[in-house]
């Protein structure tokens, strides 16, 4: 189940930074290119819905920390597991990809967290499953504050919802 949801989580972190896009999404990917080099801290959280139609969290909660100079990550409050990581590191894989089926574009603006944030949302398939997604950057600092992706298949959907943090960004204790 964890190489499953670690399969998963990758693929979703890949389609979130790289594709064949227009314009719109050259600022997308400096954005993820921008917050994987900046000191930070996520917390992605994945639901979908079960047989009987409820929402329900799918497996644990994600964390990492990066510090600068090391990558921490744990999944679900187990124990942190660290890597030492540069920004150039952390950069690595925001490419474009040679797709011609993927989209994105700026849907509008909003308050998030007390910024304005520009909203771009993607659409793309990765071989037969459906990637839709939304990324929220920020005006002032081009950071990336949410991302939201759903991924779908066979009438079955994901959805993983990742934050961002950039305050006082220290190791994990």
């Amino acid at each position: 189940m964890r190489a499953g949801i670690a399969l998963l989580t990758g693929a979703l972190l890949s389609l979130a930074a790289t594709g064949a896009f227009a314009d719109d999404c050259d600022a997308r990917a400096a954005a993820v290119i921008k917050s994987r080099q900046t000191p930070h801290h996520t917390v992605t959280v994945m639901t979908g819905t079960d047989q009987a139609g409820q929402e329900k969290e799918l497996s644990p909660s994600s964390e990492t920390i990066f510090t600068g100079d090391t990558l921490f990550s744990r999944t679900g409050g187990e124990s942190w597991k660290s890597k030492p990581s540069t920004p150039d590191d952390m950069a690595k894989g925001v490419a474009k990809s040679d797709g011609d089926d993927e989209v994105c574009s700026v849907s509008g603006s909003e308050a998030l967290g007390g910024e304005t944030a520009n909203i771009l949302d993607t659409h793309s398939t990765v071989g037969d499953m459906l990637a839709e997604g939304r990324m929220w950057i920020s005006q002032t600092s081009g950071l990336v504050l949410r991302t939201q992706v759903t991924l779908s298949k066979n009438g079955r959907a994901a959805k993983l919802v990742t934050t961002y943090d950039y305050q006082d960004i220290h190791a994990p204790q």
